[in-house]
């Protein structure tokens, strides 16, 4: 079954029996055997890094029965009380102010009107 997601097929799994084969990846847990929680292991990668079909990268596929599934989402990085606050115009008009002063005079308008965008 052909997706949006085909075109990047080669650049992401590994060729045929490669994909048996089981390499550790740095900076990663040690995986299991498998890349899906159930059904058939013929249907699975092996967890770890790879090098796909196509491209001079590699690639990691990860063992899902390591992941933290069901964790609090109190817990990291505050993002959903972040995305749901109300900053208000200050917060923008502070933003624009440090970008302003950051860039200095480099989109001036003479930078601009002489077309020196480097």
């Amino acid at each position: 079954m052909k997706g949006w997601l085909t075109p990047l097929e080669k650049a992401i799994y590994p060729k045929g029996e490669e994909r048996l084969i089981r390499r550790s990846a740095g900076g990663c847990p040690e995986f299991g055997l498998s890349t899906i929680l159930a059904g058939p292991r013929s249907q699975s990668i092996c967890p770890g890094l790879h090098q796909p079909e196509a491209g001079s990268h590699e690639v990691v596929w990860w063992d899902p029965s390591k992941l933290r599934l069901g964790v609090d989402a109190k817990q990291g990085l505050r993002t959903i009380d972040l995305l749901k606050g109300d900053a208000g115009p200050q917060v923008s008009v502070q933003f624009v102010a440090r970008r302003q002063g950051a860039l200095g005079n480099f989109w001036s308008d003479a930078n601009v009107r002489s077309g020196h965008s480097n």
